[in-house]
């Protein structure tokens, strides 16, 4: 079957944790697309969901974390994702957000790591991620 183009809206979070470092996640061997690479939480919205919902349940899931507080958005970027026999152009929201709770990961991640923002900043992410965590500050 060849691969169907889509259009597709995700939602990443930069999570800070008490100590001020943020979340990254490696994607798993189970993963349908990225495996070993590192990325902040997140994922697809589902059909009539609004994006804090989508942020909180992908978060949740992923992670077992809670989020704390509103999330702000801090801007958009875009990526290519070829996964599930389907071509993807993925438009991302970026959200920051307080987190609390213990890091239990889902099937799609197998390690996480509590880094600087600067370390996230320098890391190997997603396309487009850069460009949106360089505008902050």
């Amino acid at each position: 079957m060849a691969e169907e183009k889509k259009i597709t809206l995700v939602v990443d979070a930069l999570l800070e944790n008490s100590e001020g470092k943020f979340l990254l996640v490696r994607r798993s061997a189970k993963s349908s697309w990225g495996v070993g690479e590192w990325q902040l939480p997140g994922g697809k919205m589902e059909w009539g969901e609004d994006p804090l919902d989508t942020l909180k349940r992908e978060v949740s899931e992923e992670t077992a974390l809670d989020i704390l507080g509103t999330p702000t958005l801090l801007g958009t970027h875009t990526a290519h994702i070829i996964a599930k026999g389907n071509d993807y152009h993925a438009v991302l929201l970026l959200y920051k957000a307080k987190a609390a709770g213990d890091v239990r990961l889902s099937d799609e991640h197998d390690d996480y790591k509590w880094a600087s923002l600067e370390e996230v900043k320098a890391g190997p992410l997603a396309t487009g991620l850069h460009n949106t965590l360089a505008k902050i500050a």
